[in-house]
């Protein structure tokens, strides 16, 4: 097996959160870090006609986040300011803390984790703390695409039958939402390892483009494992 060094060893369990707005990228470079050797909590959100090369995101993670932002009346890339308050006040309850905890305490045994969620910002503060506390280091991996490829992504994933009136205003403030995610997602990472990939990077070399993210980051990547038949990174990118 030919692993890349890294600079130190972690201090937990390393535990990779890939953020970022919806079509950002996230799923090309959790899939990526997976075909690395990182492990993805099982189940798996299954692909779908919007995303046919699959999501990359653990079920339970991604179902426990959209219950309780349905619960608040919040959308993923929300961009009204008093989200964030909304949000405080359910995390202050206690519940979202407790409900990850006892899922996240269970899946700690591989060397490696990846979680990919497009929605975890909203609820950093819970991942922080639990993380925390059940031996995990959490580290901050984001996916970076220019605001209106993303629209347009969007738009073309979600919005193709709709009429065009209501396809501007959607795009109008999915715009504002990509940008309180970005924000958002930027003041989460801080304090953690962190690093940052431009999606266009990833997909033009991506081993270029991980090398930082392995030295920022103090991964392990198998890049044997990634040239195998069933792991194989250039064709999953291409």
């Amino acid at each position: 097996m030919c692993v890349m060094p890294t600079s130190s060893a972690p201090s937990g369990t390393p535990l990779v959160l890939v953020s970022g707005s919806g079509r950002s990228g996230t799923s090309s470079l959790a899939g990526t870090l997976k075909r690395l050797g990182l492990h993805v909590p099982q189940p798996e959100v299954e692909a779908s006609e919007t995303n046919p090369r699959g999501f990359y995101e653990p079920k339970w993670v991604i179902d426990f986040h959209k219950r309780h932002l349905k619960e608040l009346a919040l959308f993923n890339i929300d961009s009204r300011p008093k989200a964030v308050d909304i949000v405080a006040e359910m995390i202050a309850k206690g519940g979202p803390t407790r409900e990850l905890t006892e899922w996240l305490s269970g899946q700690l045994e591989p060397e490696q984790i990846v979680i990919k969620d497009p929605h975890a910002f909203w609820f950093a503060s819970v991942g922080e703390q639990v993380s925390r506390d059940v031996g995990a280091d959490l580290r901050w991996l984001t996916a970076l695409r220019h605001p209106a490829e993303v629209v347009g992504s969007r738009d073309i994933a979600y919005l193709s039958s709709q009429p065009d009136e209501l396809r501007l205003i959607k795009e109008t403030s999915n715009v504002a939402g990509w940008l309180h995610a970005a924000l958002l997602t930027e003041k989460a990472g801080r304090g953690h390892k962190r690093s940052f990939v431009k999606y266009v990077d990833l997909l033009a070399n991506w081993r270029a483009a991980l090398t930082p993210v392995q030295e920022q980051l103090d991964l392990d990547f198998n890049t044997d494992l990634a040239s195998t038949e069933h792991h194989a990174v250039d064709d999953f990118i291409e």
